[in-house]
């Protein structure tokens, strides 16, 4: 699944799989890409928050 091994969600993940869903198709594919980053930013408690809205004005 990539990352470092950690599981991002299977169950549903493979119900939005067996269904026409394009965007959700997408969506998934990009967790799956990260899932360590997905796994660590709901993990931990720190947030780039600040930092994201500062970059991006």
């Amino acid at each position: 699944m990539g990352g470092s091994g950690t599981r991002c969600g299977p169950e549903w993940i493979a119900a939005v799989r067996a269904h026409d869903l394009p965007s959700l198709h997408t969506f998934i594919n990009g967790l799956e890409r990260d899932c360590a980053a997905v796994a660590a930013g709901l993990a931990l408690p720190r947030s780039s928050g600040v930092v994201e809205v500062l970059l991006a004005s």
